[in-house]
């Protein structure tokens, strides 16, 4: 039975956001394509380190207070590719420990406008 707090919901997701650093990012040549990439070094629950190489799906912009629609706006959005043309757009959290997180929700690009 899983704990529906910490569920994984389609076109949904969360990004901890504590205890990751970007070592590098730049570009990688592959089959005569230029791949935007980034080394990002985290924190696993036993205090050892972990280095993932992970691949750029486009650009997310911040989203300032005087540009949001409303109050539940998201903090940052752009269309990406992600298993196809998504728009993406997240929120900042804080757990009730004090642990920072986003919240993450995916829309396909070619959707209606995305309603968050």
């Amino acid at each position: 039975m899983s704990n529906s707090k910490y569920e994984i919901k389609e076109n949904e997701g969360t990004l901890w956001t504590s205890g990751n650093e970007c070592l590098g990012r730049g570009k990688i040549k592959r089959k005569g394509k230029e791949i935007h990439a980034a080394l990002v070094k985290s924190i696993k629950p036993d205090g050892t380190a972990q280095y993932e190489l992970m691949q750029s799906c486009g650009l997310i912009y911040f989203n300032t207070p005087e540009d949001k629609k409303g109050e539940t706006s998201p903090d940052f959005s752009g269309k990406v590719t992600l298993d196809g043309n998504i728009r993406a757009s997240l929120w900042e959290n804080v757990s009730d420990k004090g642990t920072k997180y986003m919240n993450v929700k995916i829309k396909d690009a070619g959707d209606a406008e995305v309603p968050f």
